[in-house]
């Protein structure tokens, strides 16, 4: 799973750290005048019933195509007359295709560098007098800013508002934080038995995988463990970028080669091939280091993703930088929950930060085609994709028969829950199938209040989750850092912090000029096969010697161009992001 394409199923993957207890938040809910308010009694008038096509966004899950029939598109049918009809297998392919032909479905969802070709084509709708008729919930909900985004970045330099983005809300409204998706996750069990070590730097991390090894070198079906297991099918970057790179308050940018790393919160840039103590050479260094202790598996450098991930999977390997890499499955299917991994295991002046949506939304936007017969009605579904019913209809599924208020608040029925259980889920009660189809994410409050839209992610569920038995690692976590809930546990003194990587992203190119891109593929390609060399170097003069010459070589190759291309973009956005 790499970054792009976690990005594309942000929300998706949210629900699954939620359910998994890996972060939540919300601590008080709305009364009911602030809950749920555009459901069946919003349109008191029937209007004629009319089928929409509809341009779904990405999918993680291959759901079928045309028209939905699952109980959330069924409300939306009851609700509002509209019967979906939806491409749920959406690609670049298919859409050039479409924009190549100027036959569209009615409303869609696509990626951002599209924007500009449908305006110039005139392919798509202006969005003014249909919010102002037919969509009262828009302007209520999404972000000012994220309409001065579509004006400005979406509108083609036209300064009109064709484009809404896709799951869009303020950071400051995010209804979690992130626990951070590069950090610390080892086996809970053997760290408990080493008498639970302080972290004060990576190093220490090494070493406490060390004695774990030396303690356990086989597994519990009698195969050698290896402290770490690595893959490089996928590039380097994601090895020496994912846990260091973060860790310091960094994200990355840049093509193919990522040049630059730049503050999360302030956005200033660094030439990271170039500075010394980089987040990039900070997890050069700490693979380097990992090798010379013997803690890879020897395959780290030949096998692929799938080989690397199958032995986390079957309880072979002892420590991950990614939180997804996990044998507790398998450990849980022996009868033993009280072993596996947990983390992120808080490591001195380590930073983390909410989760990273953003009034840009995730990179696509919705649109509603010029050639759409009923664009009051397309309206009217984006409409109810923005209000706070809908987007908890989307997340929760049907209120009343999954979920239902209680109090000032709300709660899963036994419905929902056995349901759950189902593996189709998704396909047969519509549970989050359309999570990445929502204007307003499901991954903020109901705006006003500090509630989770997703019922999921609330403080309460997730307390009473800590006492299943399958959970038994993450209270011992809870307990043992005296915190209520995994998400709050934090290194010493540091806090969640916010962060504007998402919204500069959808601000910048989506293409590079041909220069600058023959130079990227050059550094990439140079950079596949150096990182690796250098990690195994043969010892600390080696090692040395081979960075100064990797620095060297990437400025031969027009690194410093391709760096100030970048930064110099960079700069011309930052103020309209950061102030």
């Amino acid at each position: 799973m790499k970054r792009d394409l976690r990005t594309l199923a942000t929300l998706a993957l949210a629900v699954l750290l939620a359910l998994s207890l890996a972060a939540c938040a919300g601590s008080t809910t709305p009364s009911p005048t602030t809950g749920p308010t555009s459901g069946p009694d919003a349109s008191p008038t029937p209007k004629p019933p009319v089928t929409l096509t509809f341009w779904g966004a990405v999918k993680t899950q291959n759901f079928q195509s045309g028209i939905q029939d699952d109980p959330v598109a069924k409300l939306i049918q009851d609700e509002l007359g509209i019967t979906i009809d939806m491409e749920m297998h959406a690609s670049d392919e298919k859409l050039t295709a479409l924009l190549a032909s100027n036959s569209l479905p009615d409303v869609l969802v696509v990626a951002n560098k599209y924007c500009a070709q449908m305006i110039e084509g005139n392919l798509v709708k202006e969005l003014t007098d249909l919010i102002a008729n037919f969509g009262p919930e828009i302007p209520k909900n999404l972000p000012e800013a994220s309409f001065n985004y579509a004006k400005t970045i979406l509108s083609g330099n036209t300064g009109k508002l064709y484009f809404l983005p896709q799951n869009a809300y303020s950071v400051e409204n995010a209804s979690m934080p992130e626990t951070i998706w590069g950090g610390v996750y080892t086996r809970w069990d053997y760290y408990k038995e080493m008498g639970y070590p302080k972290l004060e730097s990576f190093d220490d991390y090494l070493q406490l995988v060390a004695d774990m090894l030396e303690a356990h070198p086989t597994n519990s079906d009698g195969k050698k463990n290896f402290g770490f297991s690595l893959w490089f099918d996928w590039g380097p970057y994601i090895q020496t970028d994912t846990m260091t790179v973060r860790a310091i308050g960094r994200e990355t940018l840049g093509g193919l080669s990522l040049p630059v790393e730049l503050d999360r919160l302030t956005l200033e840039t660094y030439s990271r091939y170039l500075e010394e103590d980089s987040g990039f050479w900070n997890g050069v260094a700490f693979w380097y280091k990992a090798n010379q202790m013997g803690l890879l598996d020897p395959d780290s450098f030949t096998q692929k993703y799938d080989q690397a991930a199958a032995k986390y999977a079957t309880n072979q390997v002892l420590a991950t930088m990614i939180n997804w890499l996990s044998p507790n499955a398998y450990l849980l299917d022996q009868g033993t929950p009280e072993k596996g991994f947990f983390g992120p295991i808080p490591v001195k002046d380590t930073h983390y930060y909410y989760y990273n949506g953003w009034v840009t939304g995730n990179g696509q936007s919705f649109c509603i085609a010029e050639s759409c017969k009923t664009p009051d009605r397309a309206m009217e579904l984006l409409n109810w994709l923005t209000s706070v019913h809908g987007v908890m209809t989307v997340a929760n599924g049907i209120e009343g028969v999954d979920w239902v208020r209680e109090g000032d608040g709300y709660k899963f029925t036994d419905t929902y829950y056995e349901n759950a259980k189902d593996p189709e889920a998704a396909s047969k009660y519509g549970y989050m199938k359309y999570l990445n189809d929502l204007v307003l994410s499901a991954g903020s409050n109901i705006p006003g209040t500090k509630t989770p839209m997703m019922i999921s992610l609330s403080s309460e569920i997730q307390k009473q989750s800590l006492d299943k038995p399958e959970n038994v690692i993450m209270k011992e976590a809870v307990n043992y850092y005296n915190v209520e809930l995994p998400w709050q546990i934090l290194p010493e003194g540091q806090s969640y912090e916010l962060s504007y990587h998402s919204a500069l992203g959808a601000m910048l190119p989506v293409t590079i000029p041909d220069d600058m891109k023959l130079i990227d593929q050059k550094l990439d390609n140079y950079l596949r096969s150096a990182i690796i060399k250098i990690i195994t170097a043969k010892d600390d003069t080696d090692y040395a010697a081979q960075k100064a010459q990797m620095m060297q070589e990437l400025q031969d190759l027009g690194l410093n161009t391709y760096y100030q291309y970048w930064a110099d973009l960079v700069a011309s956005v930052r103020d309209q992001i950061v102030g």
